[in-house]
């Protein structure tokens, strides 16, 4: 029961990663159009992003959910 329960908040937190990414995507595309997926995790590399605090503040939260995930990955491993 326990390890259904671990998966299915697994599910979750992959499922609102994907969604933040897709998010963070969409608002540097309507900054930089040809912006790609690899492209946000290295957004310095364009100051409109870099200079961009609604962006910023976007990839920062894509950033948290992500450390999550590992510290989740980490208590959780067999």
């Amino acid at each position: 029961m326990l390890e259904a329960k671990k998966q299915t908040f697994f599910e979750s937190m992959q499922g609102a990663i994907d969604y933040q990414r897709e998010k963070l995507l969409k608002m540097g595309r309507a900054i930089v159009p040809t912006l790609t997926p690899e492209d946000i995790l290295q957004p310095n590399d364009y100051l409109e992003l870099e200079q961009n605090p609604c962006f910023r503040y976007e990839e920062g939260v894509l950033q948290g959910m992500l450390t999550l995930q590992m510290l989740y990955q980490r208590e959780n491993r067999n």
